[in-house]
């Protein structure tokens, strides 16, 4: 039971649909859980809604919030203060300060949290990434970080990861492979990678579309690892045909948790211990087997 009064902190998730999303239970949970006098809400915000919102945190004394699709560049537009590692890859954490907004990207964190946390062995590796959208360019500078080897962006959209291929370039000064996205593709750069991520909403409970054709699985090493961004369903296709191959496979709610942690962090000064990210984990994976249940 949320204890809430005049004091408590209110902050809440936008983006547009916001109708799924389990920020509310994730970010009340590491309240809860660390003592935090804050409550975490949701409101579905479009991009022509946007400016209105921001202008009015004030006035509802909303002291933060969660970005979400598909706000997290276009939020850029509104706001003076970002930190290094928001600039140029969206935005998923806000919070205000007096008059002014300051901005995070947590995205990095959440996938360095993963691979630690899964003690996979990235450094020198050959990563294949699947899409070019938002999340991917903080993926690209964790995997940088890590010290990752050669990395190849596939896209439907060729020109799209050939953009993202730009930003690496100037950003990181790191040279990155793109390609289109047709199964001839996948298989090809399957064929010597050591990790495979899928940054797509390919799968995605709620959306319209998954991968055509699986057979690119059977072309991946046996000491691969495939790893989805994707936390819901917790086992999407592509996991599951991974999972019959033999290979290790990782779903995206790492990603989420280790991502939250840091918001939290971000927005509160406050680091999350093993044992509030374990509770955390289990009340979401709890939520999620619900769901999947209905």
């Amino acid at each position: 039971m949320l204890n809430i009064s005049g004091k408590t902190k209110i902050l809440t998730v936008i983006g547009d649909p916001i109708e799924h999303t389990l920020s509310p239970l994730l970010y009340n949970s590491f309240f809860s859980k660390m003592d935090i006098d804050a409550v975490y809400l949701q409101h579905r915000v479009n991009k022509a809604e946007l400016k209105a919102f921001l202008d009015h945190m004030k006035l509802f004394d909303i002291f933060g919030c969660g970005i979400t699709m598909p706000l997290k560049h276009e939020v850029l537009r509104y706001i003076g203060d970002t930190s290094t590692s928001a600039k140029g890859m969206g935005v998923n954490a806000l919070k205000r300060e007096a008059n002014l907004f300051c901005a995070k990207s947590t995205d990095v964190n959440g996938l360095i949290y993963t691979v630690e946390k899964n003690d996979i062995a990235s450094e020198g590796k050959e990563i294949v990434i699947l899409g070019a959208g938002g999340v991917v360019k903080p993926i690209l500078q964790a995997l940088i970080t890590l010290g990752a080897g050669r990395i190849k962006i596939l896209n439907r959209n060729i020109g799209n990861a050939m953009e993202v291929a730009r930003f690496a370039q100037g950003a990181f000064g790191r040279h990155i492979e793109t390609a289109g996205m047709d199964v001839k593709d996948i298989v090809a750069a399957a064929e010597t990678c050591d990790i495979l991520i899928n940054a797509t909403p390919l799968g995605m409970q709620g959306f319209p579309g998954d991968f055509w054709d699986f057979s690119f699985i059977n072309a991946l090493p046996k000491h691969a690892v495939v790893l989805d961004t994707i936390y819901m369903p917790i086992k999407t296709n592509l996991i599951k045909h991974a999972e019959k191959a033999g290979l290790n496979t990782i779903n995206g709610l790492d990603f989420l948790i280790g991502s939250s942690a840091v918001s939290t962090d971000f927005f509160f000064e406050k680091k999350a211990d093993d044992p509030v990210l374990r509770h955390v984990r289990k009340v979401v994976v709890e939520e999620l087997q619900r769901r999947c249940r209905q």
